[in-house]
């Protein structure tokens, strides 16, 4: 209740140490990190076995347009 309280109040709490950009939720600030400021992170790619479009997510796959055949 609190995490959505602040979509209200625009109270965001957590701060990069990095950039000091600022999030409302823990979890968001954590991701931020990984994929802004990790040398390390490689993101994952889903690949349309049709196609070989690539997505973020595979629910993007599975309900992207119907256009192949």
């Amino acid at each position: 209740m609190t995490a959505h309280a602040r979509t209200h109040t625009g109270e965001k709490p957590f701060t990069c140490h990095f950039c000091s950009r600022s999030f409302r939720q823990k979890q968001l600030l954590n991701i931020h990190v990984k994929k802004c400021h990790d040398a390390n992170f490689t993101p994952t790619v889903h690949v349309c076995p049709k196609c070989a479009k690539g997505f973020s997510r595979w629910k993007s796959i599975e309900s992207g347009p119907r256009t192949e055949t």
